[in-house]
């Protein structure tokens, strides 16, 4: 039997605390650590098997693609990034923390450590993720797009993504998660940041394909400036064990918009938990 729980409120509220459906995710069953995987300047060099599971998730690798930016990240692993358009930042965060300190400024601001066992789990743990950037007044003339990659069964992906669109810039982000076809069981603890400035524009596009034995908990936060726009496309179609997320967005000047959209699935055996 599938279930669904959607929920929307009119204003942000306190992160979710944990859950009955929380209690069954024993962290300690999954393991952090794995193997290193070797960074492709060309992904070219990532397997045909790989980059299918992968475009299934909307990341396109290779010359073709018509992209701002890309990155790809698998297990623990920043395995390619790159930029195609001046004036847009694309890298791994801990990479974007150590070369511009600064950072720390915007680092657990709109995600709290202690909202729950995940949030702090993230917190104490060596974490990858993307770091996106459009300096001010810079439109992207395509999205950035990135996907993160569960390759290693019984793994614990953790995440920690930062967004800043600056003053009067536009993008677009469509962003993936998927899991190697071998992979039976996981968990990926999601932190994402977003910060939408004076006048900026963005578009984020999240598709999810897992898997029957996935635990995935993304947790969001969005601060949007005054006549900024945030665009929240959430797609989720494939079978997941259990699926709890509740974006929450905070409109902090004049005419501040969002708009949340999703399309799910629950499939037999499927526990999705999902509002804004």
């Amino acid at each position: 039997m599938s279930k669904v729980k959607q929920t929307t409120k009119s204003k942000a509220t306190k992160p979710a605390t944990n859950t009955p459906a929380d209690v069954d995710i024993d962290l300690g069953k999954y393991s952090l650590p794995a193997d290193e995987h070797a960074y492709q300047e060309n992904p070219s060099g990532i397997s045909a098997r790989d980059r299918e599971r992968i475009k299934e998730v909307g990341v396109v690798l290779g010359d073709k693609a018509q992209r701002s930016g890309t990155f790809l990240q698998v297990d623990q692993s920043v395995v390619h990034r790159k930029t195609e358009q001046e004036g847009v930042e694309v890298m791994g965060t801990p990479e974007a923390l150590e070369k511009y300190p600064e950072l720390k400024e915007y680092w657990w601001k709109l995600v709290s450590p202690t909202a729950d066992k995940f949030t702090a789990y993230s917190n104490e743990n060596p974490f990858q993720g993307y770091f996106v950037r459009v300096r001010p007044g810079v439109k992207a003339a395509y999205p950035v797009q990135s996907c993160l990659y569960l390759a290693k069964h019984g793994l614990a992906q953790n995440v920690h993504n930062l967004v800043i669109v600056e003053e009067g810039a536009e993008l677009h982000i469509i962003t993936g998660c998927t899991v190697a076809p071998s992979n039976e069981e996981g968990l990926h603890v999601g932190i994402s940041e977003f910060y939408l400035k004076k006048g900026s524009r963005l578009t984020f596009t999240m598709i999810h394909n897992w898997a029957p034995k996935m635990a995935v908990r993304p947790r969001t936060g969005i601060m949007v400036e005054e006549d900024a726009v945030f665009m929240n496309n959430y797609i989720c179609l494939k079978p997941v064990r259990t699926l709890q997320t509740y974006p929450t967005a905070r409109c902090v000047g004049k005419n501040a918009r969002v708009r949340f959209n999703s399309v799910l699935v629950a499939s037999e055996g499927s526990h999705l938990d999902v509002g804004s």
